[in-house]
């Protein structure tokens, strides 16, 4: 049976009967996820009274039970997701994961009640290991989920497992440094976790910079190369030349991360992996503007640098 994915188009309660046929498993299917998706709680127990009380009919199967608990999470429908929950439904990870929609009005209380059906916070992840925690953190009430997240024992450095840690998460998609900051309060580590550089990662200079200065107060090493100290890299990483903070920067194009970065301390003669400083990984990038100012500074502090001989794609030599 493929997976459910619900839209009010598709579940439109007009094209269905108020009162399904209780010997139809698939009729009862269908108002189901119609009565789910718009929040009638007295529909949702109608149907499920007649799906239990038919002897005939077999129980909901658990991956379809667990598609219906999803859109009941995803919505915000916190006591249809109870009822759900009484009668079997499972927590799946996509539905740990729907919760955290930025469109959903009642996470918490959504969380709260997975918790009081036996879901723990601690470990619940997607698939590739990344916390639910760190999908809460660009939802507008990130704060106080990320709260309720740690005190329940979510482990502010992740899993072994997981491909970034919170607070690479947290530089990457929230809206304002307070939740890194509160990562930082409850023991997240900033030591080899590359979290500077997915701050400069943030197309928008003033998100990028506030998170950037949130990690520096903190204590990161803004010299720190990208992967430095990781047993594990990602898919995309080994064909990448791995430099600093200010090395992203210059690639990104950015002046105003580069002088932010420049200004707190770091390292214009640090070279990357591969020999090159943020300078020339400008030159490389072809960020004149960056690549202007580090130039600028580094006449200024007397450092010597020369242009990069850069064959041009396709051009071969002359004999």
């Amino acid at each position: 049976m493929s997976t459910f994915t619900p839209t009010p188009e598709t579940l439109s309660r007009r094209s269905l009967s108020s009162s399904p046929d209780p010997t139809d498993p698939l009729t009862l299917k269908r108002s189901l996820e119609a009565a789910v998706w718009e929040g009638d709680l007295d529909q949702v127990e109608t149907i499920l009274r007649a799906w239990t009380s038919t002897p005939s009919l077999p129980p909901p199967p658990p991956k379809d039970s667990g598609n219906v608990l999803s859109s009941a999470a995803m919505c915000g429908h916190v006591s249809i997701v109870r009822l759900l929950l009484d009668h079997g439904a499972p927590i799946t990870s996509a539905a740990a994961d729907m919760t955290t929609r930025n469109d959903n009005p009642n996470p918490l209380a959504v969380f709260k009640t997975f918790l009081q059906h036996g879901w723990s916070p601690q470990t619940s992840a997607c698939k590739d290991g990344t916390l639910t925690m760190c999908l809460t953190m660009s939802h507008p009430d990130s704060e106080s989920l990320l709260q309720w997240f740690l005190d329940n024992g979510a482990p502010p450095n992740g899993l072994p497992s997981a491909p970034g840690s919170p607070i690479r998460w947290a530089v990457m998609i929230a809206s304002n440094p307070a939740i890194p900051s509160l990562l930082i309060s409850r023991g997240a580590t900033l030591k080899h976790t590359s979290a500077l550089h997915s701050a400069a990662y943030r197309r928008d200079d003033d998100a990028s910079i506030a998170m950037m200065g949130c990690l520096l107060k903190a204590g990161i090493d803004i010299n720190e190369l990208e992967y430095e100290g990781w047993d594990k890299l990602p898919r995309d990483a080994y064909c990448q030349d791995w430099g600093t903070a200010l090395h992203t920067a210059a690639k990104e194009g950015s002046v105003p991360k580069a002088r932010f970065l420049v200004e707190n301390g770091a390292d214009l003669g640090k070279k990357s992996g591969w020999g090159y400083t943020a300078r020339d990984r400008a030159q490389l990038s072809k960020k004149e503007d960056v690549k202007r100012y580090l130039e600028v500074v580094m006449r200024d502090r007397g450092m010597e640098f020369t242009d990069l001989e850069i064959k041009e794609e396709g051009s071969e030599d002359e004999d």
